[in-house]
Protein backbone atom coordinates (compact mmCIF):
# COMPACT_ATOMS: atom_id res chain seq x y z
CA UNK A 1 0.00 0.00 0.00
CA UNK A 2 3.17 2.33 0.79
CA UNK A 3 4.62 1.36 -2.38
CA UNK A 4 1.60 3.07 -4.55
CA UNK A 5 0.69 5.40 -2.42
CA UNK A 6 3.24 7.20 -1.41
CA UNK A 7 4.45 8.14 -5.31
CA UNK A 8 0.54 9.37 -5.86
CA UNK A 9 0.35 11.34 -3.27
CA UNK A 10 3.91 12.87 -3.80
CA UNK A 11 3.64 13.40 -7.66
CA UNK A 12 -0.53 14.04 -7.95
CA UNK A 13 -1.68 15.09 -5.05
CA UNK A 14 0.81 17.80 -3.89
CA UNK A 15 1.53 19.00 -7.56
CA UNK A 16 -1.75 19.95 -8.57
CA UNK A 17 -3.68 22.79 -7.65
CA UNK A 18 -6.85 21.61 -5.18
CA UNK A 19 -9.97 23.48 -4.87
CA UNK A 20 -10.24 24.15 -1.18
CA UNK A 21 -6.61 26.33 -1.49
CA UNK A 22 -6.71 27.00 -4.99
CA UNK A 23 -3.15 26.47 -5.27
CA UNK A 24 -1.10 23.49 -5.42
CA UNK A 25 0.00 22.27 -1.28
CA UNK A 26 3.75 22.09 -2.64
CA UNK A 27 3.15 25.47 -3.86
CA UNK A 28 1.69 26.35 -0.97
CA UNK A 29 4.35 25.44 1.41
CA UNK A 30 7.11 26.41 -0.20
CA UNK A 31 5.99 29.61 -0.22
CA UNK A 32 5.83 29.94 3.88
CA UNK A 33 2.68 31.31 6.07
CA UNK A 34 1.78 27.66 6.77
CA UNK A 35 2.12 27.24 10.21
CA UNK A 36 1.12 23.17 11.30
CA UNK A 37 -0.58 22.53 14.32
CA UNK A 38 1.45 20.33 16.14
CA UNK A 39 0.05 17.98 18.62
CA UNK A 40 1.16 18.65 22.20
CA UNK A 41 3.07 15.30 22.99
CA UNK A 42 4.10 12.49 21.24
CA UNK A 43 1.91 10.36 22.68
CA UNK A 44 -1.01 12.26 21.01
CA UNK A 45 0.84 12.15 17.80
CA UNK A 46 0.61 8.16 18.01
CA UNK A 47 -3.37 8.49 18.64
CA UNK A 48 -3.33 10.55 15.54
CA UNK A 49 -0.85 8.14 13.88
CA UNK A 50 -1.21 4.63 14.85
CA UNK A 51 -5.20 5.01 13.45
CA UNK A 52 -5.07 0.74 13.89
CA UNK A 53 -6.29 -0.14 17.34
CA UNK A 54 -7.26 -2.90 19.56
CA UNK A 55 -7.95 -4.20 22.76
CA UNK A 56 -5.75 -7.06 24.56
CA UNK A 57 -5.69 -8.29 27.75
CA UNK A 58 -2.21 -8.21 29.93
CA UNK A 59 -0.68 -10.92 30.94
CA UNK A 60 2.45 -12.21 33.29
CA UNK A 61 4.82 -12.88 30.20
CA UNK A 62 3.21 -9.37 28.39
CA UNK A 63 0.90 -9.05 25.67
CA UNK A 64 0.22 -11.48 23.04
CA UNK A 65 -0.61 -9.82 19.35
CA UNK A 66 -0.60 -10.96 15.90
CA UNK A 67 1.78 -14.06 16.78
CA UNK A 68 4.05 -12.37 18.80
CA UNK A 69 4.70 -11.47 22.18
CA UNK A 70 5.48 -7.80 23.35
CA UNK A 71 6.65 -6.87 26.82
CA UNK A 72 7.87 -4.21 28.94
CA UNK A 73 8.14 -3.87 32.52
CA UNK A 74 5.52 -1.08 32.82
CA UNK A 75 2.98 -3.99 32.19
CA UNK A 76 3.47 -5.35 34.93
CA UNK A 77 1.07 -2.91 36.89
CA UNK A 78 -1.79 -3.52 33.97
CA UNK A 79 -1.45 -7.86 34.19
CA UNK A 80 -5.29 -8.75 33.84
CA UNK A 81 -6.57 -5.55 32.28
CA UNK A 82 -7.15 -4.90 29.19
CA UNK A 83 -5.26 -2.27 27.55
CA UNK A 84 -6.12 -0.37 24.01
CA UNK A 85 -2.87 -1.41 21.42
CA UNK A 86 -2.29 0.98 18.56
CA UNK A 87 0.28 -0.08 16.17
CA UNK A 88 1.84 0.74 12.71
CA UNK A 89 1.15 -2.30 10.18
CA UNK A 90 4.46 -1.97 8.74
CA UNK A 91 6.60 -1.52 11.98
CA UNK A 92 5.78 -4.81 14.00
CA UNK A 93 9.19 -3.88 15.93
CA UNK A 94 6.49 -2.39 18.70
CA UNK A 95 3.16 -1.36 20.21
CA UNK A 96 2.07 1.94 21.73
CA UNK A 97 0.03 0.82 24.84
CA UNK A 98 -2.69 2.73 26.54
CA UNK A 99 -4.90 2.97 29.37
CA UNK A 100 -9.07 3.44 28.96
CA UNK A 101 -10.17 6.34 30.67
CA UNK A 102 -13.33 8.59 30.92
CA UNK A 103 -13.62 11.50 28.64
CA UNK A 104 -11.44 14.60 29.80
CA UNK A 105 -12.61 17.47 31.51
CA UNK A 106 -10.84 19.73 28.82
CA UNK A 107 -12.78 19.36 25.35
CA UNK A 108 -10.56 20.37 23.53
CA UNK A 109 -8.31 16.96 24.24
CA UNK A 110 -9.33 14.67 22.02
CA UNK A 111 -7.27 11.78 23.83
CA UNK A 112 -9.70 9.41 26.16
CA UNK A 113 -6.65 7.13 26.92
CA UNK A 114 -3.47 7.37 29.40
CA UNK A 115 -0.30 6.34 27.47
CA UNK A 116 1.17 3.25 29.77
CA UNK A 117 4.73 2.51 27.38
CA UNK A 118 5.80 1.45 24.51
CA UNK A 119 5.80 -2.44 24.58
CA UNK A 120 8.71 -4.02 22.09
CA UNK A 121 8.93 -7.82 20.69
CA UNK A 122 12.49 -8.74 20.91
CA UNK A 123 11.83 -11.57 18.35
CA UNK A 124 11.19 -9.31 15.69
CA UNK A 125 13.63 -6.67 17.05
CA UNK A 126 16.53 -9.13 17.23
CA UNK A 127 16.15 -10.46 13.05
CA UNK A 128 16.13 -6.17 12.56
CA UNK A 129 19.28 -5.89 15.10
CA UNK A 130 20.66 -9.10 13.35
CA UNK A 131 20.38 -7.68 9.74
CA UNK A 132 22.18 -4.48 10.78
CA UNK A 133 24.77 -6.16 12.11
CA UNK A 134 25.74 -8.53 9.98
CA UNK A 135 25.20 -5.93 6.92
CA UNK A 136 27.78 -3.96 9.06
CA UNK A 137 30.05 -7.05 9.15
CA UNK A 138 29.79 -8.10 5.68
CA UNK A 139 28.25 -11.14 6.99
CA UNK A 140 25.61 -13.57 5.46
CA UNK A 141 22.40 -13.47 7.37
CA UNK A 142 21.53 -17.25 6.27
CA UNK A 143 23.85 -19.68 8.08
CA UNK A 144 23.76 -22.21 5.41
CA UNK A 145 25.31 -19.28 3.34
CA UNK A 146 27.41 -17.99 5.90
CA UNK A 147 28.70 -21.75 6.90
CA UNK A 148 29.50 -22.43 3.03
CA UNK A 149 31.40 -19.21 2.71
CA UNK A 150 33.25 -20.30 5.78
CA UNK A 151 33.76 -23.79 4.58
CA UNK A 152 34.89 -22.24 1.01
CA UNK A 153 37.42 -20.04 2.77
CA UNK A 154 38.88 -22.94 5.36
CA UNK A 155 39.09 -25.10 1.79
CA UNK A 156 41.44 -22.27 0.56
CA UNK A 157 43.75 -21.92 3.33
CA UNK A 158 43.80 -25.82 3.35
CA UNK A 159 45.52 -25.82 -0.18
CA UNK A 160 47.71 -22.44 0.40
CA UNK A 161 49.20 -24.61 3.42
CA UNK A 162 49.35 -27.78 1.24
CA UNK A 163 51.32 -25.81 -1.33
CA UNK A 164 53.69 -24.18 0.94
CA UNK A 165 54.69 -27.39 3.02
CA UNK A 166 57.72 -28.21 0.90
CA UNK A 167 58.88 -24.65 1.73
CA UNK A 168 58.78 -24.63 4.78
CA UNK A 169 61.66 -25.11 7.07
CA UNK A 170 60.04 -25.36 10.38
CA UNK A 171 57.92 -28.28 9.15
CA UNK A 172 59.25 -31.98 9.26
CA UNK A 173 57.13 -34.73 8.60
CA UNK A 174 57.78 -36.99 10.22
CA UNK A 175 56.96 -41.28 10.16
CA UNK A 176 55.25 -42.34 13.70
CA UNK A 177 53.57 -46.32 13.63
CA UNK A 178 53.81 -45.87 9.76
CA UNK A 179 51.90 -42.49 9.33
CA UNK A 180 52.87 -39.10 8.20
CA UNK A 181 53.12 -37.25 11.38
CA UNK A 182 53.81 -32.93 11.16
CA UNK A 183 56.18 -32.22 13.54
CA UNK A 184 56.72 -27.91 14.07
CA UNK A 185 59.80 -26.21 15.80
CA UNK A 186 58.52 -25.02 19.49
CA UNK A 187 57.11 -21.64 18.85
CA UNK A 188 58.94 -19.23 21.10
CA UNK A 189 56.80 -17.29 23.70
CA UNK A 190 55.75 -13.77 22.68
CA UNK A 191 55.29 -11.20 25.83
CA UNK A 192 52.43 -9.02 25.73
CA UNK A 193 53.33 -5.66 24.81
CA UNK A 194 52.63 -2.99 27.88
CA UNK A 195 50.39 -1.35 25.90
CA UNK A 196 48.02 -4.84 25.94
CA UNK A 197 48.18 -5.71 29.97
CA UNK A 198 47.04 -1.16 30.24
CA UNK A 199 43.98 -1.66 27.84
CA UNK A 200 42.96 -4.77 30.00
CA UNK A 201 43.39 -3.16 33.32
CA UNK A 202 41.38 -0.12 31.68
CA UNK A 203 38.33 -2.24 30.37
CA UNK A 204 38.30 -4.24 33.59
CA UNK A 205 37.96 -1.48 35.83
CA UNK A 206 35.09 0.47 33.26
CA UNK A 207 33.09 -3.05 33.99
CA UNK A 208 30.32 -2.53 36.66
CA UNK A 209 30.02 -4.90 39.14
CA UNK A 210 27.11 -6.79 38.46
CA UNK A 211 24.78 -9.55 40.88
CA UNK A 212 24.16 -12.67 38.46
CA UNK A 213 20.42 -12.65 39.82
CA UNK A 214 20.58 -9.25 38.16
CA UNK A 215 21.70 -10.03 35.06
CA UNK A 216 19.19 -13.20 35.06
CA UNK A 217 16.22 -10.62 35.19
CA UNK A 218 17.42 -8.13 32.91
CA UNK A 219 17.90 -11.07 30.28
CA UNK A 220 14.38 -12.66 31.35
CA UNK A 221 13.02 -8.63 30.61
CA UNK A 222 14.30 -9.45 27.22
CA UNK A 223 14.04 -12.60 25.97
CA UNK A 224 10.86 -13.79 28.37
CA UNK A 225 12.78 -17.92 29.23
CA UNK A 226 10.74 -17.52 32.37
CA UNK A 227 7.52 -18.05 30.75
CA UNK A 228 8.94 -21.30 29.34
CA UNK A 229 9.80 -22.81 32.82
CA UNK A 230 7.50 -24.16 35.33
CA UNK A 231 8.03 -25.58 39.21
CA UNK A 232 7.50 -29.29 40.06
CA UNK A 233 4.68 -28.50 42.32
CA UNK A 234 3.26 -25.39 40.69
CA UNK A 235 2.47 -23.63 37.80
CA UNK A 236 4.50 -20.95 37.76
CA UNK A 237 8.04 -20.57 38.11
CA UNK A 238 8.47 -17.63 39.69
CA UNK A 239 5.73 -15.46 42.62
CA UNK A 240 3.21 -13.51 40.97
CA UNK A 241 4.00 -9.71 41.69
CA UNK A 242 7.64 -10.29 40.09
CA UNK A 243 7.77 -7.40 37.46
CA UNK A 244 9.44 -9.60 34.61
CA UNK A 245 8.35 -12.10 31.99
Amino acid sequence: MTRYFGPGCALRYHTQVQEGIGEAPMRRWEAGGVVPVMPPSLEHLDVLLLTFSTRRRVQQDGIAFQGQRYFDVALAEYVGEDVVVRYDPSNREEIAVYVPELPLANALEDVRERFVCRARCWEVGREGIRAQICQTLGREREASRALESLGQQVEEAYQRTAAHVPSNAALQIEQRDGADVPNLERLERVEEPESLRGLREYVGARLPPVDLPEVMLEVAQQTGFFSHFTHVSDSSAYVEDLPFP
